[in-house]
């Protein structure tokens, strides 16, 4: 199993340790808080295209999903169980579509890559959990993900609409999203040097700029040195990691 993510060369490594912890301190958080057992489903982010168009804009993952899982691709969930186990999802690709995007990767290389438990199709969501539930002798909630941002005051409405009445009967909207929130609030040591890392890359690209403006030079230009200078040197997956925690 790989060890940790990392866009080659010598960019910088992010520990699979990390997104494991991140399940573990949420699975404990969600059982000393609730009485009865439960399910965790979060939904990834969705890829979109320019309006009408085939066109896709560069994706950056949701960042709740990216926390618990490191999963950078669109189109992907995950259930995560009472132990922080995590079952990943993703979407079940035809194979012509290896004709544009290359090699589709099999469910065990997204197991590899992504240091899960287990690994299934999104298109199988409510039959896995219905699964689950019979699995379990203990009565099970399945916790989705809803509320407010309070720093937006937009609403996370990522949670998916269940077919099954079973699934809808055990669902909980009001429980994860306060203590998923929480759980981001305290970082780890792994979680601290990751965005320490970021923050040089920053300062040493602000640097690059001022070294390189010129008067008369327009301000796309100095965006354009800042981005030269953090992708070419630390590659595309620094910009999103300030954020995303």
């Amino acid at each position: 199993m790989a060890s940790f993510l990392s866009m080659g060369r010598d960019t910088y490594k992010i520990p699979l340790a990390m997104f494991r912890e991140n399940r573990i301190k949420l699975a404990k958080s969600i059982k000393s808080m609730m009485d009865e057992s439960a399910l965790i489903v979060l939904i990834g982010g969705p890829s979109t295209t320019r309006f009408d168009s085939d066109n896709e804009p560069v994706f950056r993952q949701e960042s709740y999903f990216w926390w618990v899982s490191g999963v950078k691709d669109p189109d992907c969930a995950l259930i995560l169980d009472e132990d922080g186990k995590m079952t990943l999802l993703v979407p079940n690709l035809p194979e012509d579509y290896a004709t544009i995007m290359g090699h589709i990767k099999s469910l065990e290389e997204w197991k590899e890559l992504y240091g899960a438990d287990d690994v299934g199709f999104t298109e199988d969501l409510e039959q896995i959990l219905e699964s689950r539930v019979v699995a379990n002798n203990k009565a099970t909630k399945i916790l989705l993900m809803e509320g407010p941002n309070t720093d937006s005051g937009k609403t996370y409405d990522l949670a998916p609409d269940f077919k099954s009445s079973k699934l809808v009967e055990l669902q909980d909207k009001t429980s994860l999203f306060p203590i998923l929130a929480e759980c981001r609030v305290h970082k780890s040591k792994l979680e601290l040097a990751l965005l320490e890392h970021v923050s040089q890359i920053s300062s040493f690209a602000h640097s690059y700029v001022m070294r390189h403006l010129k008067p008369g030079m327009m301000e796309y230009q100095a965006e354009s040195l800042f981005m030269h200078y953090s992708y070419f040197n630390f590659g595309k997956a620094t910009r999103p990691c300030c954020y995303l925690f």
